[in-house]
């Protein structure tokens, strides 16, 4: 009986990662996909241990994480691995979306899509619930502000509020419930990234030239296991160097204190990867709409099969398509940059500009879509 298991398992791997048919003109753009599964490993990973350690209470969680620095051994190698490999998951996250919509990749089939969708969503929800974890101030602040934005939930918002908070205000509840929320999701999203994995196996990857299908065909082992085994070393270098010799670079200075309720942080910004959207959040005045504009700028994603894409694997290498698609990204980085700034004149206004320019964006890319066709 075990030798029938092993050998089911055995050829499901088999067939899923070695005999594997696949284009073989896929540039490196495709290994950000790999990377991602190989950090989703070690942040599970490092987690885990980490949880060994972390005491999810307002007496006890600062000084924990403190704990884990100084005295738990190698406490701060791990602690350096799992946050800063964060940023490096979210940099391969959007480098792998911002491909499958340059290529219009969910011609491939919307489960693939709709998958991938759901782990991004998936990520950013464990991203905040893990920056609340170490309670430090900008931690208690953020918790503060991003909860708050379910109070513009029609009719059902004081009540949803009052159950992320466990009560009637951020406090230890509040921190357990994180924590749970927080170790328990990337299990899901390991699931999620099987049920991904699945589906792009059943229609096959796309490739630059002639999208889901080629005559140009080869077996996944051989070929892409050596690209892959090369990024794979990348991302992992890219890690233990930031770890090693600048670990705080992508934390604010303001978390390094004691999470104080009577003393607000000048500047309250969230991680770099939340930038765009909470840009689009303070773009607007009204703390309905905004709420409404920071869902939608999250929702893009979603409905990118129904706005833009080429709608023809040949349409990327159209002028129009390339210079549509390179003002999307550009402010994309305008946004990221504008939600660092503070929340004043002239930073504001930019946001709005940029705004508008990605709604007029938007509407280009559906004409352009709908009867250019983008081909010229």
């Amino acid at each position: 009986m075990f030798g029938r298991r092993k050998e089911l398992v055995l050829g499901v791997l088999g067939e899923g990662f070695v005999d594997f048919r696949s284009p073989i003109n896929l540039s490196w753009l495709w290994t950000f996909g790999s990377c991602l599964g190989v950090g989703l490993i070690i942040q599970v990973m490092s987690g885990l241990f980490l949880a060994c350690h972390y005491v999810p209470s307002l007496e006890c969680a600062f000084s924990s994480v403190s704990h884990i620095e100084r005295d738990v051994s190698y406490g701060w190698l791990l602690r350096g691995v799992h946050a800063n490999g964060a940023s490096l998951f979210f940099v391969c996250l959007y480098l792998h979306v911002g491909r499958g919509w340059y290529y219009s990749s969910w011609l491939q089939g919307f489960k693939v899509w709709y998958t991938g969708y759901s782990l991004l969503l998936l990520s950013m929800a464990v991203a905040f619930l893990g920056y609340v974890l170490p309670w430090g101030n900008m931690s208690y602040w953020a918790a503060m502000v991003i909860t708050n934005l379910f109070s513009a939930v029609p009719f059902v918002g004081g009540g949803l509020v009052g159950w992320l908070w466990g009560g009637f205000c951020v406090g230890d509840a509040t921190l357990k419930r994180f924590f749970v929320g927080h170790f328990f999701f990337p299990f899901i999203m390991l699931g999620v990234a099987f049920l991904h994995i699945v589906y792009l196996h059943e229609k096959g990857s796309s490739n630059s030239v002639t999208g889901g299908w080629s005559m140009w065909n080869s077996s996944f082992h051989g070929l892409y296991t050596w690209k892959d085994l090369v990024g794979f070393i990348f991302y992992f270098l890219c890690v233990l160097f930031i770890s090693f010799l600048v670990p705080y670079v992508f934390m604010d200075s303001s978390n390094f204190y004691l999470a104080d309720p009577l003393s607000t942080p000048t500047h309250i910004q969230p991680e770099w990867y939340f930038l765009f959207p909470y840009a689009v959040l303070r773009a607007v005045p009204s703390k309905g709409l905004g709420v409404l504009a920071f869902v939608l700028a999250i929702g893009l994603f979603g409905v990118l099969p129904y706005l833009g894409g080429s709608g023809d694997i040949y349409g990327v290498w159209s002028p129009k398509y390339q210079v549509w698609m390179g003002l999307l990204w550009g402010w994309f980085g305008c946004l990221v940059f504008l939600g660092a700034c503070p929340a004043e004149f002239p930073y504001v206004t930019f946001s709005r500009l940029v705004c508008c320019e990605v709604l007029v964006g938007i509407g280009w890319g559906l004409y352009i879509n709908s009867f250019v066709k983008l081909v010229d």
